[in-house]
């Protein structure tokens, strides 16, 4: 019988040939200067501010599918429903992206304000360097798909998005590391000028939160396993999680090599805007 706990021992394989925050780190490097950082943070921060909705968006899903989690144990129906004690591991990640007066976006916000005012940038140049461009719009939507957005999602997109959501919490851990260690070392004077105006806790917080919610996204996951109640063997439901595991890990490296190419193509650098830029 499969084994119907994921461990990191699991996760291993992907982890282990996972790429994108190596490429993010030389995408870091690639920055020469003020428009280029502020284009690399911009489309970063575009990037991560659809998270938070998936996540919500995923939980509500899981809540939903009543059939899908129960308690065994439970002979009363109205009582062996667990659904939503699955999907409170999951929501978990969205309690600190939605916090009141302290969304993860109003951090990413304020940081990149404070970027642009340390390097002297007007409005109007941050209108040229920050418009979401084709690629990352892309990519944001498939970072919303991959978190199960639609009400006629398949029980095994549930599943697979389980595993989507389990992997982008253990990447963003180290992505977050490779910023905030770039910008202490290559970047301390941009940082110190963010701490002064408290500016730099979008940064902070996610060298530690992240490995939070990956704790919370595995106890879910592993939950799953434990009431589920569906049509599936639970040898397919972890292979399904761990197929979107691996799904996030390859849009992830595909999203930061696309940043570095932007910074490091001749005659393909992020302010040819007219081909790759949308309009808000």
């Amino acid at each position: 019988m499969v084994n119907t706990l994921i461990t990191k021992l699991d996760l291993e394989p992907v982890l282990a040939s996972h790429t994108g925050n190596r490429i993010f780190a030389q995408a870091l490097q690639a920055a020469a200067n003020g428009d280029d950082l502020l284009w690399l943070f911009g489309q970063y921060s575009h990037f991560n501010s659809v998270f938070g909705a998936g996540v919500a968006t995923l939980a509500g899903e899981i809540a939903r599918r009543q059939e899908l989690f129960q308690d065994k144990n439970e002979k009363a129906q109205i009582l062996a429903e667990q659904s939503i004690e699955v999907a409170s591991q999951i929501f978990y990640a969205a309690v600190d992206e939605f916090a009141c007066n302290h969304t993860h976006r109003s951090m990413a916000k304020k940081s990149l304000k404070e970027t642009a005012a340390f390097y002297k940038l007007t409005d109007d140049k941050l209108n040229d360097l920050m418009p979401v461009t084709v690629l990352t719009r892309t990519f944001m939507d498939r970072v919303t798909e991959g978190y199960c957005p639609d009400r006629q999602s398949s029980e095994s997109k549930v599943h697979q998005a389980i595993g989507f959501h389990l992997a982008s919490e253990i990447v963003s851990d180290e992505e977050f590391n490779v910023l905030d260690r770039h910008m202490k070392t290559a970047l301390p004077e941009l940082t110190e000028h963010l701490r002064k105006n408290k500016a730099y806790t979008w940064i902070q917080v996610h060298t530690t939160v992240e490995a939070e919610h990956f704790d919370s996204a595995l106890a879910g996951a592993n939950s799953s396993f434990a009431y589920y109640s569906g049509t599936l063997s639970l040898e397919r439901v972890k292979e399904l999680i761990l197929i979107g595991f691996a799904e996030y890990a390859c849009l992830q490296t595909e999203f930061m090599n696309c940043l570095l190419e932007s910074l490091t193509t001749p005659n393909r650098g992020p302010y040819n805007l007219s081909a790759k830029a949308l309009t808000h």
